[in-house]
């Protein structure tokens, strides 16, 4: 896995509100256009000059913590005005220091969420998909609830200013009475407003596949329940509520038909989050599990998916569960056989099912769970897909991912990586589709009943949106997955931001008896604190063995298990040259091995002798 930077284009929006903060209150200097009453409210004129006689007369305003697309739409506007009429103008921020207050007489162009109150009042007339530009008092708003809404509100307004030149090409004044209006999310329209005493201007964020989230933030349980009565008496019927892992954490799921919205409340954050997608585009989670005959025991299996003697990969991760009834529950897989033919990860997985299956002429795979889009771990679900979805004696019915939408992807990924995540949407999609298979988006709180097996989503990416996503590790899915009365933490790739979001939501309920380490075991991945609460009895290590104890020295796994963990690697355990006695906790290395757990047994047998282990030949 290689490590992720931030995606130029934000270093360059940093930059550029560096240079809008050290100019933001430029606004003295600019020349006055109309009398003005006791409030500040405009009395005369019908045009709000932006530049008069080659003169700017007005300034760019953006959030102090603009999002990109707020940031790109300010440089349009401003690139607009200067090719018009060769005037460069100046910009700023909404931040105001303590000891001083706004200047309503001065002319602004206010792009995004800005604090400002004339943002809060064309907002308050617009609703969640929309946009608008408006002209209030001295302040031309250009804004909606995302930040694609806010670019698209700039790009409406394009027409309007090369239409507002003056003859002289000197001035350009756009007309007080304009109102801009337009719709870039069909499927938020479908939302109320969400009503809170104290709350935070809602943010829009788009989380790819058509689904999108609203966060509202300090707002209470109760504001947040009485939400969903306003979501029922608007069409929606609720569909499911409980508390996540019993924590303080709350879910709640609405249908209307057409939509579903799945609302999370954050307790600890006292933050709300709406979720708002197609139902065509997913599928409701059953309440119940579907009825089965059990006919062999649970077991999970680690799948080894890398090898540095045959490929230069160290890390890659592959999991697959057997059910009671002999279907199965796949998470991850590891690379793309075309691309590594040498360690062939998806014709393994292929198979393992054989088997594993107590009939290998009807393989089901109840569900395929993919934490994230990186080639470590979707890699052998493209190859699969293509390769055996048209055997006979392959089912597949579903696949539980959340793969962002392309804005978070370009923001953190090089073009090729983007590029990769085009490609899945193209060809993974279509290929499912035809061979009928639910595709899933996962969302936080989710609770799946896949025969005897429950998988709780704890984390997506959209518990921390709309912050940018600046390590695309954390857009890794969590889920805990319960099987045979042992539950495993699967947590892909996540991120330091996603475990201290999980501590924050499930604190001690975070505790599983298997723990899947998080990014392969570095340093970005869990931190001391995660680990503490997950109190896993076994850890799966999922890295090429040779790279293991490089890994196992890396900075917080190392000061968690140190003194903690006694190390032993499945090649140790299965010879038996050491056994752990105190602390009763084991780690087992995914290396080029398939490691079988069987679920049923007892983990404080000390012999181990519900683990085996079998070298890749």
């Amino acid at each position: 896995m290689k490590y992720l930077k931030p995606m130029i284009a934000i270093c360059l929006l940093l930059a550029l509100i560096c240079c809008f903060a050290a100019c933001r209150r430029d606004n003295d200097d600019l020349p006055s256009q109309s009398e003005t009453d006791e409030s500040g409210e405009v009395i005369s004129d019908q045009k709000l000059y932006l530049v008069k006689d080659g003169e700017a007369t007005s300034q760019i305003i953006l959030p102090e913590s603009a999002m990109v697309m707020e940031g790109e739409a300010a440089v349009l506007f401003r690139n607009i005005v200067k090719n018009a009429t060769s005037v460069n103008l100046s910009s700023g921020t909404d931040y105001v220091s303590w000891n001083t207050s706004r200047d309503e007489a001065a002319v602004e162009i206010l792009i995004g969420l800005t604090d400002y109150t004339q943002t809060a009042e064309v907002l308050s007339t617009l609703s969640y998909g929309d946009y608008a530009v408006r002209v209030v008092g001295n302040k031309l708003v250009a804004v909606g609830y995302s930040q694609e809404a806010s670019r698209a509100a700039v790009l409406a307004l394009r027409n309007v200013l090369e239409n507002s030149l003056s003859e002289d090409g000197k001035s350009l004044a756009i007309d007080r009475a304009l109102d801009l209006r337009g719709t870039i999310f069909d499927g938020a329209n479908s939302l109320p407003h969400y009503e809170g005493s104290a709350t935070e201007c809602p943010v829009l964020s788009d989380c790819g596949d058509n689904a999108l989230t609203l966060t509202v933030r300090n707002t209470t349980p109760e504001e947040f329940s009485a939400y969903g009565e306003v979501l029922e008496k608007g069409g929606y019927a609720g569909y499911d509520a409980y508390r996540i892992l019993e924590s303080n954490s709350l879910y709640a799921s609405y249908l209307n038909g057409t939509y579903q919205a799945t609302t999370v409340y954050m307790a600890q954050e006292k933050t709300a989050k709406v979720i708002i997608e197609p139902i065509a585009g997913t599928e409701p989670v059953a309440k119940t599990a579907s009825a089965f005959k059990k006919v062999c025991e649970p077991l999970l299996l680690q799948v080894g998916v890398v090898n540095t003697e045959l490929d230069s990969q160290m890390n890659g991760m592959g999991y697959i569960y057997r059910l009671s009834d002999g279907s199965f529950l796949i998470v991850d897989g590891g690379y793309d056989d075309e691309k590594h033919p040498k360690i062939e990860n998806g014709k393994r997985i292929y198979e393992l099912l054989k088997e594993y299956a107590p009939d290998s002429g009807h393989i089901v795979i109840a569900a395929w769970i993919v934490t994230h889009a990186h080639v470590d771990h979707m890699g052998a679900i493209d190859y699969f897909s293509r390769t055996y979805l048209n055997d006979p004696a392959i089912t597949m019915e579903r696949v539980i991912w959340n793969v962002p939408a392309l804005v978070q992807s370009t923001q953190v990924n090089t073009g090729s990586m983007v590029s990769k995540l085009e490609e899945y949407r193209r060809n993974i999609i279509p290929r499912l589709e035809k061979a009928n298979v639910k595709i899933v988006k996962a969302h936080p709180g989710q609770h799946f009943l896949i025969r005897d097996a429950v998988v709780d989503v704890l984390y997506t990416y959209e518990l921390t949106a709309p912050e940018a996503l600046t390590d695309f590790n954390t857009s890794s899915v969590v889920t805990r997955i319960t099987l045979g009365g042992k539950s495993t933490l699967m947590t892909g790739d996540a991120s330091g931001t996603s475990a201290e979001t999980m501590i924050r939501m499930y604190g001690d309920y975070l505790k599983s008896d298997i723990l899947q380490v998080p990014h392969h075991g570095l340093f970005d991945g869990g931190t001391k604190n995660f680990y503490a609460k997950v109190d896993a009895d076994i850890t799966l290590w999922p890295v090429a063995t040779s790279h293991y104890v490089t890994v196992r020295n890396s900075r917080a796994h190392l000061t968690y298990f140190s003194g903690y963990v006694n190390y032993y690697t499945e090649q140790e355990l299965a010879e038996r040259k050491g056994e752990v006695t105190v602390p009763d906790k084991i780690i087992l290395v995914g290396g080029w091995l398939v490691t079988e757990i069987d679920l049923s047994a007892d983990f404080s047998d000390r012999n181990f002798s519900y683990i085996h282990t079998t070298p890749i030949s």
